[in-house]
């Protein structure tokens, strides 16, 4: 059986630089990370602006991005987190694939301090991948929309 990839605009993610795969979204290493614990959530489905995400995958987006900051809060002790989304080529969206950003913040980085995504040097694979797989473990394999579901919220 070949190894699941997952696509990322133009690029196939591999399996080993994801640490979340749910029905609608997964969670990855980002390879131009600008702080430490720097991760992307994605849809699964190819989606170009947040827009035209259906409901079920903008709340799975946002329910990853909390489960995330909060095991990054309990397990790596982690307090603030800026969340970003960039959407559309004049917001700086330069996949055009949505992802939001996930990436925490330390007391060096008073405020709100500007965040450069351009000019970062890309991480190499095997780093992503040995980080990807030190994350898996803090997240299990279910599914988060299962929880609203039985709570009758959708």
């Amino acid at each position: 059986m070949a190894p699941i990839t997952f696509r990322f605009g133009d690029k196939i993610i591999p399996s080993q630089h994801v640490f979340i795969s749910r029905k609608h979204v997964y969670a990855m290493i980002y390879d131009k990370a600008i702080a430490p614990g720097h991760v992307l959530v994605c849809p699964t489905r190819q989606v170009q602006q947040f827009k035209d995400l259906t409901e079920l995958e903008t709340l799975e987006l946002f329910v990853c991005a909390k489960e995330i900051a909060n095991k990054f809060k309990d397990f790596f002790k982690m307090k603030s987190f800026s969340f970003v989304i960039q959407d559309g080529e004049q917001a700086g969206q330069q996949t055009k694939h949505v992802h939001l950003h996930i990436i925490p913040r330390d007391d060096n980085q008073h405020g709100y301090s500007i965040i450069k995504f351009n000019n970062v040097p890309e991480r190499s694979a095997s780093d992503m991948a040995e980080e990807a797989d030190e994350l898996k473990i803090y997240f299990d394999k279910r599914d988060e929309i299962q929880q609203f579901n039985k709570a009758g919220y959708i």
